[in-house]
């Protein structure tokens, strides 16, 4: 992740948004959401659900939705198999002055309880506020620098 996207996340959660959470096609309102920066981060899809790079940090987020999620959530969830749906994040301003941001996010882990699900995700991706250039997601190149990905484990 970018400091773009690192600097996106602070400001999200500076602004105590009001946030929701979709899971293929359908919409749940987490509660005791909680954004985290930790060590060893998952990047993308790998052969086995998650590539991961020492030395780099990822952004965590933890919440808790209500049980109506359970049969989603073993298709969104890194694992043996590469085939699992993103889940989305929304965050909107409280209030609701200001526009939405929308984080993409992969579930690492869930347990239920009788209180819900606690879900464990990884941030991947911020989008800009709508009617921005999504320039916030990847870093210019510094100048004089080759072109192409700025991380060569990115591709």
């Amino acid at each position: 992740m970018g400091m773009e996207e690192a600097a996106a996340l602070r400001e999200i959660t500076a602004s105590d948004p009001a946030w929701r959470i979709r899971i293929r096609g359908r919409e749940f309102v987490p509660s005791a959401v909680e954004v985290t920066r930790s060590a060893v981060p998952v990047r993308r899809p790998g052969t086995r659900g998650g590539a991961y790079f020492a030395g780099r940090e990822a952004h965590r987020i933890t919440c808790l939705v209500d049980g109506s999620a359970a049969p989603l959530l073993t298709s969104t969830m890194l694992g043996p198999s590469t085939e699992f749906a993103p889940i989305e994040v929304v965050a909107a301003a409280a209030g609701g002055g200001g526009q939405a941001r929308t984080i993409t996010a992969n579930l690492a882990s869930y347990v239920q309880s009788r209180d819900g699900i606690r879900l464990s995700l990884v941030v991947v991706g911020v989008a800009p506020p709508r009617g921005q250039p999504a320039g916030i997601t990847r870093r210019a190149p510094p100048a004089g620098a080759p072109e192409g990905p700025e991380d060569p484990d990115r591709g």
